[in-house]
């Protein structure tokens, strides 16, 4: 067999992204905890949230590696499915008064690949297989997608806004153009494919309430609810085998994300500290699987906590945070390998201000996040067991400018 492969880049809403896992600036070092946090991300994490006097921006850099593997049955040494998965993006992100109008906000958070893993499974080994492939619809593709956000609200006092945006995660995709001889050295099959993937916009909306001073000790709580995502996938595989041509079109809409619902809390008692908690009500049973497969009896809702801390001691800021994903999967769905297990995440941070203008500050920072999946077995009609564990080890180093 040859197989030739095309890298050909492909645009294609799908779910959470670099900025859903991996997380954006010092929130993303905190626990990635953020929607009731005034942030330079916020358009991505509750567009509600926008507050800054002045300019406010971000860049940075987001390296990732993720592991995962099927632990291999009693008796049998070879492990049945691996991947390790390395890309880095490049991200900014910019809030400020562009809107012209009185008491709004408008933001914008982009993350673009810049290196990364085009493709999980070896084109000769998905061939051969005869069995499901297996496949993590959350995390597979995580580092090779681009994510982007913009969002905007209005005040309507000096304690309450309300914020509307929409987010768009999307895909690079590879496809591949194989060339296969025939047993017989009879004219040589060859299979093409011609995919288009149609993005979609997924509206969010917030809201966001201030107890306390503007200017002193505080509580900020904020409320976020997003639409499920999906991406639209039509498309036409052309097959020539010895003569003879076959001609398969498809329709796909492709569901990798619920619809969401997420109240947080920032409790900052003086300036220098920002507790930060909030839950994730995640609807899995009302998704569907990446090819429209019907998720609803074996996976679950699940409610996702998240907490984070930001200290700042004269001009260096230090940031940790903790999430648990629960997972929705408890069983796996018929006639597919469809799998996922319950992950620990901690992530921390460094920040510091290396000089100040007009009251506003040049911050660099580093963060890291480690997030660990157990074992976890899971069961279903038509379909093998399956163990399964991994982790996402992330790296981020940046710069920022504002207050």
């Amino acid at each position: 067999m040859i197989f030739y492969l095309l890298n050909l880049l492909l645009l294609a809403p799908a779910e959470a992204g670099v900025l859903g896992t991996w997380g954006g600036g010092e929130i993303g070092a905190a626990g990635n905890a953020g929607v009731a946090t005034s942030d330079a991300h916020s358009a991505w994490y509750n567009p509600a949230a926008l507050h800054a006097e002045n300019f406010d921006a971000t860049g940075e850099i987001v390296y990732g590696n993720a592991e995962f593997s099927v632990i291999p049955p009693k008796g049998q040494s070879e492990t049945p499915f691996a991947a390790n998965s390395r890309g880095a993006l490049v991200g900014v992100a910019l809030n400020n008064y562009w809107l012209g109008l009185p008491r709004s906000n408008f933001g914008l958070s982009l993350y673009v690949p810049a290196k990364g893993p085009f493709s999980w499974y070896d084109p000769e080994d998905a061939l051969q297989n005869e069995e499901p492939n297996v496949t993590l619809p959350r995390w597979s593709s995580e580092l090779s997608r681009l994510d982007a956000a913009v969002g905007g609200n209005y005040w309507l006092n000096d304690h309450v806004a309300i914020g509307l945006g929409a987010d768009i995660s999307a895909t690079f995709l590879t496809l591949t153009f194989v060339e296969i001889d025939d047993l017989d050295d009879a004219d040589a099959a060859r299979k093409g494919q011609d995919v288009t993937i149609t993005p979609t916009l997924h509206p969010t909306a917030g809201l966001v309430v201030l107890a306390g001073d503007p200017q002193g000790p505080q509580v900020q709580i904020g409320l976020l609810g997003r639409t499920g995502r999906w991406m639209d996938d039509s498309g036409t595989t052309f097959i020539q085998m010895m003569g003879g041509s076959f001609v398969f079109k498809h329709h796909y809409y492709r569901y990798y994300a619920p619809p969401t619902l997420t109240l947080g809390v920032d409790v900052r008692p003086v300036d220098a500290l920002s507790l930060r908690a909030e839950a994730s009500y995640e609807s899995w049973s009302r998704a569907h699987g990446p090819f429209f497969e019907d998720l609803s009896g074996d996976w679950s809702n699940i409610l996702t906590p998240r907490l984070g801390v930001r200290v700042s001691v004269d001009r260096v800021r230090i940031l940790g945070g903790y999430a648990y994903d629960p997972s929705p999967a408890r069983s796996i769905p018929r006639n597919t390998l469809h799998v996922d297990g319950a992950s620990h995440a901690l992530t921390a941070g460094l920040g510091a201000v290396l000089n100040t203008v007009n009251e506003r500050n040049l911050t660099a920072q580093i963060g890291v996040r480690s997030q660990r999946f157990g074992s976890q077995t899971l069961s279903g009609k038509g379909t093998r067991d399956v163990e399964l564990e991994g982790s996402l080890l992330g790296f981020r180093a940046g710069i920022g400018w504002g207050r």
